[in-house]
């Protein structure tokens, strides 16, 4: 079985955990804050992408929220490093609602190769290869109506980091201001997907981890979007921020956040 094949296997298994466990949801702890949660839903979605890509691949790097040591050096030097985010949204998980994803990128030497996101709730399978292009459902995905900024619908999150929030808030304030309005949607790898697809414009965010960022950031691009980060134009993983939106319109919202 192929990288990519193996990702989607682990993913909608994983999928599948997720589904089965949130009808008799428990075991559910903090992190960082009180919004910052983890279950043993995600730790049992995590255990079984492990198992099934360390099962295929005896060489791969896994890179695990729940698991990471923090150690940012493999992002750029590893090979085969698999990326996984088991339950991204797990605040909207644990309060019954439907939107959450699980998330698997692959890299090499710091370039995101492959990229999987699994709407468990809604059986949306987005993936993509680099230079190969990005798909939901078998079908190709493509932006080419390169909307106004003035007519766009953008999306970004609250970061867990207190020290982020006043960032966050001023951000949204000076974003609202140049387009339709701002929404929160709770899960970066389900909204990055939703860029991909059409269903949203633009996307900003502080106070990221990795596996947040890196099967939704292959996707959005080989649908055609434009990333950066928000203090450089070069994307840069393991800074923990992104602007993604049309090639036409980044440059300024990137001037807009860096104000």
């Amino acid at each position: 079985m192929d990288i990519l094949q193996v990702m989607i296997k682990a993913a909608k298994e994983a999928g599948d955990i997720l589904l089965t466990k949130k009808k008799k949801l428990k075991n559910i702890k903090t992190k960082k804050s009180s919004s910052d949660l983890v279950s043993e839903a995600d730790l049992e979605s995590q255990k079984i992408i492990i198992d099934i890509i360390m099962n295929e691949f005896s060489d791969a790097i896994i890179l695990a929220e729940e698991t990471w040591n923090g150690d940012k050096r493999i992002l750029k030097h590893g090979k085969k490093v698999f990326v996984i985010d088991p339950l991204d949204g797990t605040l909207n998980y644990v309060h019954g609602m439907d939107f959450y994803s699980v998330s698997i990128g692959m890299l090499d030497d710091g370039e995101i190769k492959y990229g999987v996101v699994y709407l468990p709730e809604i059986d949306k399978l987005y993936y993509a290869e680099k230079g190969k292009g990005s798909y939901l459902n078998g079908v190709k995905l493509f932006r080419n109506d390169n909307k106004k900024l003035s007519e766009s619908m953008f999306v970004t999150g609250w970061p867990y980091e207190e020290e982020l929030f006043k960032k966050a808030y001023d951000a949204i304030a000076k974003i609202q201001k140049n387009i339709h309005e701002v929404r929160i949607l709770g899960s970066a790898a389900g909204e990055l997907c939703m860029l991909a697809e059409g269903k949203i414009d633009g996307y900003w965010e502080y106070g990221l981890g990795p596996w947040d960022l890196a099967a939704g950031v292959l996707i959005a691009k080989e649908a055609g979007m434009e990333v950066y980060s928000i203090h450089q134009k070069e994307f840069d993983i393991s800074k923990g921020e992104i602007i993604a939106t049309f090639k036409e319109n980044i440059d300024e919202v990137y001037r807009i956040l860096k104000e």
